[in-house]
């Protein structure tokens, strides 16, 4: 009993080339596809209107050598029977036939007398046809390139006085159907090539619509929601186009809601974070004040106690003072990180000169370096904070996630001509860390950087700096809505 066994290395090798195959198909482009299938599509016409040519030609081959052979054979006879009646005519018969014979297309004449010398050698080919070399072996095997020999005696009464050999052959024809053949290909290339350019050209502009939505769906991908596309003039595409432009719009209007209440949150959380300074400043400060004053007056008085309570009390007193003081620097960062103290009363440029002299004297092993082309103002509270919030943000992710060692801050104030919009503040955030990864994902920090910037109509990216490090750039439009009041929310 014999047992046959298949491995898997048998069947995988098809099977992958056939999953190759259709990833590769599926991959290719609408008008490309039906390109390729145009293409086939003529190949298949060519094969089988080749098919029919050749069966028209081998048609055409038999029936131009069959027919001057058999008017060749009956001249002879006829000629033969004539000359036959006349003893003066019989002897010029072989010279007559071989000069009358000579001309006939596609035939090759030889005569012999009685004693089977030649009286006449075979025409030449005629010089304005082809030679028969000049026809592929391909072309002829699939034509039939066939030829046919008879045998004609020449008699006068029961005397043989020579033979003609007729040998008809197709090759002359041949060459007239190769050139043909030809010229027919070429034309019928020439033709499908144009028709396949103009197909392409015409396709171009039928599935054009298609490349429109395809742009206008990587615009919503990249949160470009104010995309609208012109209606095609294409009927079929009408629905499809008027349902991208709907989603368009109320993705957009979704954006604009969105933008709406973050800018309400941020309004709400700053005032909140205000008042929660205002709170700290205004009673934890006196409350911290009066323990410092309280501590000094006991301090004071302690001449009055004996000497070894007094020094006990004074250790105690140290200790309260110390904590007061520690309670007093607490406080103080509490409040500039809940808002900054100086907001609404600096410079843009010194607000972030202070946030960055902080960062220095906490990291002095720190690098901060900053470059400014902004003007000596406050843009307002509203983008001055925003700012503010950004450079925080992305020194926290610099030093707390990327490890960098340097940090490098640019603000600029744009003029509509190099922004192309409204005059804007370009920020730009780089850092020497070690950078993201393809599978890292934007922290709670990052987001609210980002929603921070959208909220205001502006644009933001996280990208690679190089050679190693991140890149955060934000730009911020000086024109952008107005965040709601207090008592419009409530």
């Amino acid at each position: 009993m014999t047992v046959t066994t298949t491995s898997t290395s048998d069947i995988l090798p098809d099977t992958s080339s056939r999953w190759l195959t259709r990833l590769r198909w599926s991959r290719q482009p609408v008008r490309t596809r039906i390109l390729i299938a145009l293409v086939l599509l003529s190949a298949v016409i060519s094969l089988v209107g080749g098919a029919v040519t050749l069966l028209g030609i081998r048609n055409r081959i038999e029936a131009e050598f069959q027919s001057p052979i058999a008017l060749a054979e009956q001249y002879i006879i006829q000629t033969n029977r004539h000359f036959a009646a006349d003893d003066r005519l019989i002897k010029t018969l072989p010279i007559t036939l071989a000069m009358q014979l000579r001309h006939i297309r596609h035939l090759k004449v030889s005569v012999f007398d009685a004693d089977g010398n030649s009286v006449a050698l075979p025409r030449d080919a005629d010089e304005s046809l082809p030679p028969e070399s000049e026809v592929p072996q391909w072309f002829s095997a699939l034509a039939g390139n066939v030829s046919e020999h008879r045998e004609i005696a020449l008699t006068a009464g029961e005397r043989r006085i020579g033979t003609v050999l007729l040998h008809a052959e197709a090759s002359d024809e041949l060459a007239e159907v190769w050139q043909e053949a030809q010229h027919q290909a070429i034309a019928w290339l020439a033709a499908n090539a144009a028709m396949i350019a103009a197909f392409y050209f015409v396709l171009g502009r039928i599935l054009q619509p298609l490349v429109t939505l395809s742009r206008g769906m990587a615009d919503l991908g990249q949160g470009r929601y104010q995309v609208q596309i012109d209606p095609p003039r294409v009927p079929e595409f009408d629905a499809i186009i008027a349902s991208f432009n709907g989603l368009a719009s109320a993705l957009s209007a979704a954006r604009e809601e969105n933008g709406r209440l973050y800018r309400e949150l941020v309004t709400v959380q700053e005032d909140e974070r205000r008042q929660i300074a205002s709170e700290l400043h205004d009673e934890a400060g006196p409350c911290l004040f009066g323990i410092k004053t309280t501590a000094a007056a006991i301090e004071a008085r302690m001449s009055r106690v004996d000497h070894a309570e007094a020094a006990e009390i004074g250790r105690q007193l140290a200790e309260i003072g110390a904590i007061a003081g520690r309670l007093s620097i607490l406080n103080r960062q509490i409040m500039k990180r809940l808002r900054p103290i100086a907001l609404g009363q600096v410079t843009l440029r010194e607000l972030i000169n202070d946030l960055v002299a902080d960062y220095r004297r906490r990291y002095p092993d720190i690098r901060f370096l900053t470059e400014f082309a902004v003007g000596e103002r406050s843009y307002g509270d509203v983008v001055d904070l925003t700012v503010y919030r950004c450079i925080q943000e992305g020194i926290v992710n610099a030093l707390r996630h990327g490890r960098a060692r340097c940090v490098s801050i640019e603000l600029n104030e744009v003029s509509p001509s190099q922004l192309a919009t409204a005059t804007a503040l370009l920020l730009f955030l780089r850092d020497d860390g070690q950078g993201i990864t393809a599978a890292a994902t934007p922290g709670f920090g990052l987001a609210v950087m980002r929603e921070r910037v959208q909220s205001l109509g502006g644009a933001w990216e996280l990208s690679q700096n190089w050679p190693s490090g991140v890149t955060i750039t934000a730009t911020l439009p000086l024109s952008f809505p107005s965040p709601p009041a207090l008592g419009r929310m409530a």
